[in-house]
């Protein structure tokens, strides 16, 4: 193991170590947070963890792959969401119910995103964790740019709490992209072997890298 590999390794549990007593602490102060924070970080934790799992074994096994997947898709389809509703707030939509476009564009979105990604499984475990996490990262800063672009005309309206949706817009995209940092350190603490130089080999416990 490199020093780098170890200190990339040792930043993660660093990481790690501070949500648990961050989670603690807060916690004794409001007792939702013992209930809000692992709804909120445990999906990041399934990330990380499917990115990292059995890193020599080609093609990704099922399991972490659809994890890997899954939530990155949805995450995507959260950004198509916030976006489709800040353009929608800024136009003053008025409709009583959520609009189509903000159930049907996210859905899409997230299947489109899965269908796109499913060629990863057989690429270098390193490049799909890349490919993954740009895109998440991609769809927030999008998120970001438009609802920023939003927020003028949808302050603008005669409603009660105008621009209240591009504002969460806002804070949920800067959101996604804290949200991939211990995902980019488990990316890039992946074994240099995984970069797909070496042949794939058969043999013992299943397909893995030379």
């Amino acid at each position: 193991m490199t020093l780098r590999t170890l200190l990339l390794r040792a930043a993660l549990a660093l990481w790690i170590l501070l949500f648990a007593l961050t989670w603690f602490f807060t916690a004794r102060a409001d007792d939702d947070i013992l209930w809000l924070a692992p709804a909120f970080f445990l999906p990041q934790f399934a990330l990380v963890a499917a990115l990292a799992a059995w890193p020599r074994r080609r093609p990704w096994p099922w399991l972490p792959f659809l994890t890997a997947t899954i939530l990155s898709s949805v995450v995507i389809g959260l950004s198509m969401l916030f976006m489709v509703g800040s353009v929608l707030e800024s136009l003053h939509t008025k409709v009583e119910t959520m609009p189509a476009g903000m159930i049907v564009a996210p859905l899409l979105t997230v299947a489109a995103s899965f269908g796109l990604f499913l060629p990863l499984r057989r690429r270098s475990r390193r490049r799909a964790a890349v490919v993954l996490l740009a895109s998440i990262c991609g769809g927030a800063l999008l998120t970001l740019l438009i609802a920023t672009s939003a927020k003028p005309m949808a302050d603008k309206q005669d409603v009660f709490l105008a621009g209240l949706f591009c504002r969460i817009s806002i804070a949920m995209a800067l959101t996604f992209i804290v949200w991939t940092v211990p995902g980019w350190i488990a990316a890039f603490t992946l074994i240099r072997d995984d970069e797909g130089a070496g042949p794939i080999q058969a043999g013992g416990g299943g397909i893995r890298e030379a």
